[in-house]
């Protein structure tokens, strides 16, 4: 029985140069990704996307990013940005073809069981964070070599797939948008057919309970339903408008890092690390009705109410 030939795994810098014409899997160095860990009130990867673009702001310079997240706990996600067209103009320096490319990998993820690894002259260690970085000197001595890592390892299934030609559009992008768009043009319908059926039916008891008691044509019962409903949809736009103030924080203060953001339902509960807590109490004293605040060392704790 013929066994699955496993592709040949390199590791990405941007000094490597490499002569192979096999099918190959790339490790990529942290030079070509930001990664940060967050905890989003969320329930899985796709939700969580959504925000990644504020929560990088900070860090990322203005440019065309693409994201990836893995789910480590409840809200906990481990995220990355990176540039799809950095990653090609290296790849093609490495002297690698793009056919030659199956999967490309994160080596933030790959290489966590080594503490600290060589590759090209140059040494890469995980910090007490656990965040793979590249060190500007030896710190670690009598590293492995990243190449004999490499001829055992087993890769793991958080990879991802690069867009190698700009003039095309992904396919799978283009399904993607297409999905979101449908389900919420249904939810739309969906919520407009409600509504309109609630107000018939409503106008239906209206005209019976005239008939039944002879009352006179009056609209006062069904404008305090109309109110009241009016009212439940104000509340989710308030509900819309606070998470994104929440998020809008670190575009104030760019060294602000969002710890936590929780929502019991009427209260939102913020940890916010590497910020003002005059600086924050400004800014969201503008933005809800009501908060209490706390500081803890580096740590401000905030209980924000919009309604």
């Amino acid at each position: 029985m013929l066994l699955n030939k496993k592709n040949k795994i390199l590791f990405l810098t941007k000094k490597s140069y490499f002569k192979t014409l096999e099918k190959i899997d790339i490790i990529l160095s942290p030079e070509f990704y930001w990664v940060r860990e967050f905890e989003i009130p969320v329930k899985n990867k796709k939700e969580a996307l959504v925000f990644l673009p504020n929560l990088f702001s900070d860090v990322l310079p203005s440019d065309d990013f693409s994201y990836f997240v893995i789910k480590k706990s409840k809200h906990h996600f481990l995220c990355f940005a990176y540039k799809n067209s950095e990653i090609l103009e290296f790849i093609k320096n490495a002297n690698i073809q793009n056919t030659q490319v199956n999967n490309i990998y994160f080596a933030q993820v790959e290489l966590v069981k080594t503490k600290a690894f060589c590759a090209n002259g140059e040494q890469f260690i995980y910090t007490d964070d656990e965040i793979l970085v590249k060190t500007p000197f030896l710190i670690e001595d009598n590293t492995l070599d990243i190449s004999s890592l490499l001829q055992e390892h087993t890769l793991s299934n958080h990879k991802i797939k690069l867009q190698f030609y700009s003039s095309l559009i992904d396919i799978k992008y283009i399904y993607s948008i297409a999905a979101v768009s449908l389900v919420l043009i249904f939810l739309n319908m969906f919520q407009y057919f409600i509504v309109n059926k609630n107000i018939s039916i409503l106008e239906e008891k209206e005209e019976s309970i005239k008939k039944q008691y002879n009352l006179p044509v009056t609209s006062f019962e069904t404008n305090a339903i109309l109110k009241k409903m009016k009212r439940s949809f104000k509340i989710s736009d308030d509900l819309r408008q606070a998470v994104g103030d929440i998020f809008d924080y670190q575009k104030v203060d760019t060294k602000a890092v969002l710890k936590r953001v929780e929502y019991d339902g009427k209260v939102f509960h913020l940890d916010i690390e590497k910020t003002s807590d005059i600086k924050a109490k400004d800014y969201f004293s503008k933005h809800f009705k009501s908060i209490k605040q706390s500081k803890k060392a580096d740590l401000i704790s905030l209980e924000l109410t919009y309604e």
